[in-house]
This record gives structure tokens, C-alpha cells and sequence, in this order.
């Protein structure tokens, strides 16, 4: 909404029904999810744009939500070390995979080396809300897929002015892994020459 007012293309790249299907498996994500609870409060919000998947259960869901706008963390120290990790640790196109047991369950396959090979449970509360249980946070929609605000968009509002009085987030702006590394060790304009 204040994107759309203020004449600015959108910066997050939220779900839609053009760009992710999950219809057929009666899950819907669209939209963009507040991470309520992390204890890493650098991270907070993820978008499923990308997300297909088909039945029968269990059925295999990858989610390309280290690609460019799908993911947030704070503009600080914190937020620049933890897209740090994910740049060395991760390419732009490794997806999370989602092992959906039913339209309610699942484990997941992270991106980068954060769980040594293990998975983490996902598990539907409410068409709003999704426990991750092994992360300790539950996955709230602020955003709806139309642009409008979810059901959770004024408790996040109010969670980011205490915790990020700023109001910046970060996002990636490209989906080169060269950029991505590269930014850490030289300027943009170099690193744009380079990549």
C-alpha cells in the first residue's frame, strides 16, 4: 500500500496467484509471512512466490525464497552478518523444500548449512498462521495477496518500530551469487564491474 502511494514498484516480491500454485494441494501461502518470535529478530519476513506443488501427498515442494526481494532483515550490523552467511553459504537458486505430509504438515530441507543436514517441522495453526515449531517462531500473513493488510499487519507495524526504529529493512536486489559475495569486499560500482 504505501509502495503503490508513494509511486515506488513494489520492493517485496509477495505471493500471488501469478507467481506460485499450491491450489491443488488446498495450501495457501500467498501473500507475505511475518516470522513472530524468531529469536533471530534480523530475520522476519518471507514470501513463497515460487512455490508449486501437486498431489498426491506427501508431495515435494521447493520454494526459491533466497532469490532476489522474498526475503528481509533488518538494515543493521546483525542483518548485514546473517545475508553475509547466506551469500557465502548459499546460492541465489537453492530452495527450501517443503515435504508436505498433508495440507497441514510438513518438514522442511533449509537453504545453506544451518541444520547440519537436519529438517524443521511446519505445522498449519489457522489459514494465517503456521508453526515452526523447531524455530521457534510461528509464520503470521501481514501482507494478502492482493496487496491488502493481513490479519497480523498491525501487530507486526507495531513489533518493527520497537525492535528497528529506523523502519529499514534489507532485501536482496539481485539474484547473482557474484553480487552477493562480492558486496561484502568492494563498492557496488565495483562489484557491478566484476559480476
Amino acid at each position: 500500500k504505501n509502495a503503490k502511494e508513494a509511486g515506488v514498484p513494489e520492493p517485496f516480491d509477495r505471493g500471488t496467484d501469478k507467481n506460485m500454485d499450491l491450489d491443488d494441494l488446498d495450501i495457501d501461502l500467498k501473500g507475505v509471512w511475518w516470522m513472530d518470535g524468531n529469536p533471530l529478530t534480523a530475520e522476519h519476513l518471507v514470501s513463497f512466490a515460487s512455490a508449486k506443488g501437486k498431489k498426491p501427498f506427501p508431495s515435494s515442494v521447493p520454494v526459491y525464497n533466497n532469490l532476489a526481494r522474498r526475503w528481509t532483515w533488518t538494515d543493521n550490523i546483525v542483518g548485514r552478518i546473517v545475508m553475509a552467511y547466506y551469500a557465502v553459504d548459499a546460492q541465489p537458486d537453492s530452495p527450501l523444500v517443503f515435504n508436505f505430509k498433508n495440507s497441514t504438515s510438513a518438514s522442511i530441507i533449509p537453504v545453506a548449512g544451518i541444520s547440519s543436514g537436519g529438517m524443521f517441522g511446519f505445522q498449519k495453526i489457522s489459514d494465517n498462521e503456521w508453526d515452526r515449531p523447531d524455530a521457534n517462531y510461528v509464520l503470521r500473513r501481514i501482507v494478502k495477496a492482493d496487496g491488502t493488510e493481513g490479519p497480523f499487519w498491525t501487530t507486526f507495524k507495531d513489533w518493527y518500530k520497537v525492535t528497528a526504529p529506523h523502519g529499514r529493512m534489507l532485501v536482496w536486489r539481485s539474484d547473482s551469487g557474484c553480487l552477493r559475495k562480492c558486496q561484502y569486499f568492494a563498492p557496488c560500482f565495483l562489484c557491478d564491474a566484476i559480476c
